[in-house]
């Protein structure tokens, strides 16, 4: 029997789809309707000015970044992949970055709140929204995700309006900057309602110092694109990307041409300026690869053929370009629904027979068992001993589901070898087939005899609880191990010592080097704070913060936290252990990550080694996520990811040099310390941002996805 409200609701969208209401795209709203701003003409020209770089100098740049995209009813595809793009850009710009994913009403009011509020101090202030978007009576609403806009009085009470936005960017401050860029429809789903204004299609209302953009004119839509990005944002980036010496006016201007002629002119974005001076990015921004930037490198699958693209080159046949922004962004996927969606949309696409062979390779069976033909496995029957403690997965892959964890000393019985990856196939004492990492595992060797004995029983393999601490891999000779409780972060202890901080070809803020002697002994975690660390907090009630990131495994560093978030992390360790953590000086940290050497890096002057999780350094990496904590070999310290992996928090304020700071390791804890450091750069940085002496700043309040730490310990 048909469920009639269900009914109901499904006939209610029919409808407002017939009536042109919902964009099913991500595309850029309008403004507030009235007079053009004074001195400027509707298509933002403006006579000669002065200038001003945003990124360098002193003024504050502070950005409020949302996207979104879980409508209930209306979903959209793009959104979360703009606005991630756009806040690794805009951090990479010297922006204090506040970003909000799937917001709903409230929570995009309070984000408003915030970002009024360190507007407050002066600044240049950017804001960008990417999701669904309208026009009623002159005045563009933009929709939260729990916005239910079936009539004119709900659209008004569950939509955020531009002229709130502008409003709260309008307040007075010293050197007011306001960009506002909208990636939304400007379709009219009311447009026979009774007008209150009587605004219609004017040109808006901009206040001072404001430069305004669409991704389309009033009444109309914007495109959504084929690929990862929406039309109007992948053209944005772009031109921010290659455009260096441009003035913005200028980048949206060309920004605007291509995304018009390249929608056959159905889509016409709009700007409008008050600003009176030309704003310029600071330096060339070719170097910034946020996730999945648009820029394309050869495939490196040979069953392509001979496809082959310049990194940043895209071809001009929008259809195609948008072809390979898709399976740039899947091709390192394990997920056969990834090959499914791209073969729903390009049945026969460039790369419609590699997705064929794997999407077969990597679909599993109703019972979640592979299918017999998904992996190719040399069948074995082999006692195996387990080298460090290894996750046992469901399916040969670091994000399947994890089963349980095996411990060293342990064995385990080998039935099959993957030969397209590093894995084996095991079966557990109770029968269940599963998955481990073959680098976890070896051959036993027997042990000498005299005579041939029968051979014993296998010991049954032993699934120890996924709660259970694993077993950490051997540490450096000369370094004490500890740990305070079983779900404590493991510790090394570290000598009091002298070292040379700093270094002088890197940036600015790394001079000049100077001679640091940390005065007393301390420990350091071995690793990161991994996700089930942090997650043991939450349950505690201690930490507040749950990172919204699905599916990550346990032992991948903890990351969107903020430096307030590990200040709650450390004071709960020290109160369930009665032990002094925090975290690190900055000092202590360069101490550590440089463990007793004095090159770029702790293995030499090169990244290419394999030996750190960042983009161009070598070894297994993805843009993903990061790799496990221990994926990568430990400095001579026994210290893993001091090189990429996540940025770190450590105590200190940020400083733009080392001009006064402390010499004897302590924590540099005046001037500006609304701004913390962070350290050792991600896995989606490039090696410029991991050797041992970089180092960088974030808002100390503000979560990134990058951002995590590990902590230290005061020794007694």
């Amino acid at each position: 029997m048909y469920n009639i409200a269900a009914m109901e609701l499904n006939l209610m969208r029919r409808l407002l789809f017939a009536v042109g209401f919902l964009c099913m795209t991500t595309g850029v709203g309008n403004a507030s309707s009235a007079v053009p701003p004074t001195g400027m003409s509707g298509d933002g020209t403006s006579g000669s000015r002065d200038e001003i770089r945003l990124g360098s100098g002193k003024m504050q740049r502070v950005a409020l970044i949302i996207g979104n995209a879980a409508y209930p009813d209306w979903p959209l595809a793009t959104p979360l992949n703009d606005v991630r793009a756009m806040t690794e850009l805009l951090h990479s710009l010297g922006f204090t970055v506040i970003l909000r994913e799937n917001a709903t009403r409230r929570e995009m009011h309070e984000a408003l709140r915030e970002f009024g509020r360190r507007l407050g101090s002066g600044g240049a202030g950017l804001f960008y929204y990417a999701g669904h978007g309208l026009q009623l009576d002159g005045t563009t609403l933009l929709l939260p995700v729990d916005a239910r806009p079936v009539s004119v009085d709900s659209a008004r009470r569950s939509a955020i309006t531009l002229d709130t936005i502008l409003g709260q960017m309008s307040l007075p401050r010293s050197s007011k900057l306001n960009l506002v860029i909208l990636d939304t429809c400007q379709n009219e789903p009311f447009m026979h309602a009774p007008s209150i204004t009587g605004r219609g299609h004017d040109d808006p209302v901009v206040p001072e110092n404001t430069l305004l953009t669409y991704a389309t004119s009033p009444g109309t839509r914007a495109s959504d694109g084929y690929g990862i990005h929406g039309s109007y944002t992948s053209e944005l980036i772009q031109g921010l990307l290659a455009e260096s010496g441009a003035s913005i006016e200028q980048i949206f201007k060309r920004v605007s041409f291509a995304v018009s002629q390249g929608s056959g002119y159905q889509q016409v974005p709009r700007m409008y300026s008050t600003i009176r001076q030309a704003v310029y990015l600071s330096a060339p921004m070719t170097h910034i690869a946020p996730r999945r930037l648009l820029t394309l490198a050869q495939d490196p699958d040979a069953e392509v053929g001979n496809f082959s693209l310049s990194r940043g080159i895209l071809p001009q046949s929008g259809e195609a370009r948008y072809e390979l922004e898709f399976w740039e962004s899947i091709k390192d996927s394990t997920d056969a629904s990834d090959y499914e969606a791209y073969l729903e949309t390009y049945p026969n696409g460039r790369f419609a027979p590699l997705a064929r062979v794997r999407a077969q390779r990597y679909r599993t069976s109703a019972t979640g068992e592979p299918e017999q033909a998904a992996f190719k496995i040399e069948e074995m029957d082999a006692q195996y001993l387990v080298t460090s403690s290894v996750n046992i997965r469901e399916l040969p892959s670091t994000k399947s589901r994890q089963l349980g964890v095996m411990q060293a000393g342990q064995t385990a019985h080998v039935t099959g070898r993957l030969l397209d990856r590093s894995w084996y196939r095991i079966v557990t004492s109770e029968g269940t087939v599963a998955y481990v990492s073959a680098e976890r595992l070896r051959k036993p060797v027997p042990a000498p005899s005299a005579a041939p004995v029968t051979p014993a029983t296998p010991k049954p393999v032993i699934i120890a609880p996924v709660e259970k601490p694993a077993a950490t891999p051997p540490i450096a000779q000369g370094h004490a191990e500890s740990r305070d409780c079983p779900t404590c972060p493991v510790m090394i202890s570290l000598p009091a010592g002298s070292y040379t901080m700093g270094s002088s070809p890197g940036d600015p803020s790394e001079r000049p080097p100077h001679k640091v002697s940390i005065t007393r002994s301390f420990a350091i975690g071995m690793y990161e704070v991994t996700a089930e660390q942090w997650s043991e907090c939450v349950k505690a009630g201690a930490c507040g913060y749950k990172p919204n990131i699905s599916g990550v495994p346990d032992k991948t560093a903890a990351r969107d936290l903020s430096w307030s978030d590990a200040q709650q992390y450390v004071k709960w360790l020290s109160k369930i252990t009665g032990k002094a953590y925090r975290l690190p000086t900055e000092a202590e940290w360069e101490y550590a990550a440089r463990a007793g050497t004095d090159r770029r890096f702790w293995w030499g002057d090169t990244a290419d080694a394999g030996k750190a999780d960042c983009k161009g350094c070598g070894g297994k990496w993805g843009d993903e996520a990061p790799a496990d904590i221990d994926a990568f070999t430990a400095n001579p310290f026994g210290l893993y990811g001091m090189n990429g992996g996540v940025w770190e928090w450590v105590t200190d304020c940020w400083h733009k040099s080392y001009n006064g700071a402390p010499a004897d390791g302590s924590a540099w804890d005046n001037g500006d310390c609304r701004e913390r450091v962070i350290r050792g750069g991600s896995w989606r940085n490039d090696t410029s941002y991991a050797h041992s002496a970089s180092r960088f700043k974030y808002d100390a309040d503000v979560r990134y996805l990058l951002n995590g730490f590990r902590v230290a310990k005061t020794l007694p």
